[in-house]
């Protein structure tokens, strides 16, 4: 969760900085999108928990 807030936050200082293009933009946005995966695969492991432990 800290590393998908600190990638949000560092694209969106890229958006004011008008960085929206290029090496760094795209570096940025691939972290950004890894970091949600990951979250996204750990909110689905506590689903799966959740159901077997009812």
């Amino acid at each position: 969760m800290l590393d998908l807030e600190a990638t949000n936050n560092h694209l969106m200082l890229l958006v004011v900085a008008g960085e929206v293009t290029g090496k760094i933009w795209n570096d940025a946005l691939t972290r950004q999108k890894c970091s949600y995966a990951a979250w996204l695969e750990a909110v689905d492991a506590n689903e799966v928990s959740d159901v077997l432990l009812s």
